[in-house]
């Protein structure tokens, strides 16, 4: 590798490239597009790298050195492969004799990494089986390498590129997310089936540094596809744990993907259906909660708890109420939900929490099921209101839930 290739600071970089009748040059954010450099004295190898000028890259090639960064580190092979310029890239390596194929720019990005980025594909290919890449894995200073940035990119053609060059597969970048993780994320099958089939990526359950693996991201997103083919690969739901304990069943269940949530509970070798948080909110809760009839139906049919409390005392009936979900109150009271007048440790019961909201049809479905219309709640800071769901209906104007808990 030549000199110039190190990754160093542009000063010594400049000091080490540059020849007698090299000139100074402007980074690419100070060069406008599209007026195409002439070979006066003042074009630049940048600027006809840049504008995909190889006829002027020739003749400039005579005069300026092709390995010589310019303000933000990019050389003029970094220009080119960025555009997808094929005939200028090829000129610079083959007549020019660029060494600096495998230097980084001042964001440490490598040519491969930037034609890889934008989805230079031929450029792609011509670095990887004709250039001879000394540093194919290269990381930039967030840590990504042309395959992380590829995946990000949903660039499957690419993938398959870099994987067909022994791409480094299970890496992570500085947020610790491996390849796997970022396909699953995005709900990318074509990509995760090459990560786990060309690639041979053991990193199935691999965690990033929040805790999300590829089976909780796609749980996340709702990506069925994805996540049976990382069941396939053996993947281990049970064990996937988020940061905050979201487990890939809750996170289903929060977001109402009932597909993902059928698939999860039929494959699954260790029970989750009543597998908590850090904050202790079951699947159940949590598709109470956000109003998922459906996913809610599927999980009691699956036997979830009905009425076990979070570490606030609340349970899936108050998460409901609280929120106005009449037709999931409903089914929780049809399913035998005997919370009816369990308080939350500040005190609201569900029809105090569905009065302070004015939810007159779920404060109608409690009142039926024998809420206690009596019950009293203290003032405090989280709550603002005090006294019983009457009192908190008047404090709140909601006159309508008012007189449906006067008559």
């Amino acid at each position: 590798m030549g000199a110039c290739c190190a990754l160093e600071s542009a000063p010594k970089q400049a000091a080490k490239c540059s020849s007698s009748t090299s000139r100074p040059t402007t980074p690419k954010s100070a060069r406008k597009k599209g007026e195409a450099p002439q070979a006066g004295s003042d074009a630049t190898l940048h600027d006809a790298a840049w504008e995909g000028n190889v006829d002027l890259v020739r003749k400039l090639l005579l005069r300026d050195s092709p390995d010589l960064p310019d303000e933000e580190g990019s050389t003029p092979l970094h220009l080119a492969a960025d555009e997808g310029y094929m005939e200028v890239v090829k000129c610079l390596l083959e007549e020019g004799k660029a060494t600096c194929i495998d230097t980084a720019d001042g964001a440490g990005n490598t040519p491969l990494f930037l034609a890889a980025k934008e989805g230079r594909t031929d450029v792609v290919e011509y670095l990887l089986a004709t250039a001879k890449l000394q540093a194919p894995q290269k990381a930039n200073s967030n840590g990504e390498t042309p395959l992380l940035c590829a995946v990000q990119k949903g660039r499957a053609n690419i993938v398959k590129l870099l994987l067909g060059h022994s791409a480094a597969v299970d890496i992570s970048n500085n947020d610790g997310e491996t390849p796997l993780n970022l396909a699953a994320g995005k709900g990318d099958t074509e990509t995760v089936q090459l990560l786990l089939v060309d690639g041979r990526s053991q990193s199935v359950d691999t965690p990033d540094r929040l805790g999300w693996t590829p089976v909780l991201m796609a749980a996340h997103g709702g990506h069925v596809g994805v996540l049976r083919l990382l069941l396939k690969s053996n993947a281990k739901p049970a064990d996937s744990h988020s940061g905050t304990g979201e487990t890939p069943l809750l996170c289903a269940a929060k977001r109402g993907h009932v597909e993902v949530a059928k698939l999860l509970l039929t494959s699954a070798e260790v029970p989750m259906i009543d597998m908590a948080d850090r904050d202790g909110n079951t699947p159940l809760m949590m598709a109470a909660q956000f109003g998922f009839a459906e996913a809610l139906r599927l999980l009691l049919s699956k036997k979830a708890s009905i009425d076990l409390c979070n570490k606030a005392n609340e349970t899936a009936l108050l998460l409901a109420a609280q929120e106005g979900f009449a037709e999931v109150v409903a089914i929780l009271l049809e399913e035998g939900s005997k919370a009816v007048n369990i308080a939350a440790a500040d005190g609201r019961t569900a029809l105090i929490a569905a009065a302070r909201f004015g939810y007159s049809e779920v404060c109608k479905l409690l009142l039926e099921r024998g809420a206690d219309r009596h019950a009293k709640i203290e003032g405090s800071e989280v709550v603002e209101t005090c006294g019983t769901a009457l009192d908190v209906a008047y404090q709140n104007g909601h006159s309508e839930v008012a007189a449906i808990l006067e008559s």
